[in-house]
């Protein structure tokens, strides 16, 4: 029978998802997996290497495009402030109104 010697750093999502998948991926295979945990961060230091930060660089300001549409009522920036008032969004009353009367009709 194969041994897989996993070894997986806490921190990284990618060993998460290599943890799960590694089941279903050998499922029906004969195999045994034995787990090594580790610490990336202070292998790297030992063997004389800097984890190096990466610069994110800034985001672009939003155009115009972006803007709220005037039918949420600024909800989107203020939030639900006022509970049990009325909820800002009015074209839902109208929507609930046409799929009563699917006709068109009043």
């Amino acid at each position: 029978m194969p041994i897989i010697h996993f070894y997986f750093d806490f921190v990284s999502p990618y060993a998460y998802v290599a943890f799960h998948a590694l089941p279903r991926t050998l499922a029906g295979l004969p195999y045994q997996v034995v787990h090594r945990p580790l610490v990336l961060g202070a292998l790297l230091e030992l063997s004389g290497h800097m984890a190096e930060a990466v610069e994110i660089p800034a985001e672009q300001d939003l155009d115009e495009s972006w803007e709220e549409p005037l039918a949420f009522g600024g909800c989107s920036h203020e939030g639900q402030a006022a509970p049990g008032k009325e909820q800002p969004i009015h074209f839902v009353r109208a929507a609930q109104g046409a799929a009563a009367n699917p006709g068109g009709q009043p």
